[in-house]
């Protein structure tokens, strides 16, 4: 790929830092995310003093991983995520906004083209 513009620069800057935020956020972000509980299970283990093997120490970590998927999937089964977002929504009042603004648009074209097909 050769850049030959200002403009070409600008748009391989821009998807370059796409790629990269979406790797190190979504990607690294989770993995590290992870980690830190099971850092956190294994620090608690040894605060507590036992000593356990590989083998037990794998198996506290995958049932671990394995409530924290059963989380996951009763969030979003009990559409617990939706309701966080509509939240989210309502709660930020330019949205909102915005959302009634393309409300009346919108009833103001159905007007519109309710007129024109008389």
């Amino acid at each position: 790929m050769v850049i030959r513009t200002k403009e070409g620069l600008k748009i391989f800057y821009a998807d370059m830092m796409k790629v990269y935020g979406t790797g190190y956020n979504a990607v690294l972000g989770r993995f590290s995310g992870l980690l830190n509980l099971f850092f956190t299970i294994a620090t608690f283990l040894v605060v507590k003093e036992f000593n356990l093997g590989y083998i037990q120490t794998a198996g506290i970590f995958i049932i671990a991983l394995t409530i924290l998927m059963m989380l996951g999937y009763f969030y979003l089964k009990f559409d617990l995520l939706k309701a966080e977002a509509k939240s989210n929504f309502i709660e930020g009042p330019q949205q909102l906004e915005m959302y009634h603004r393309l409300q009346r648009i919108e009833a103001k074209l159905d007007k519109m083209e309710a007129k024109k097909d008389i």
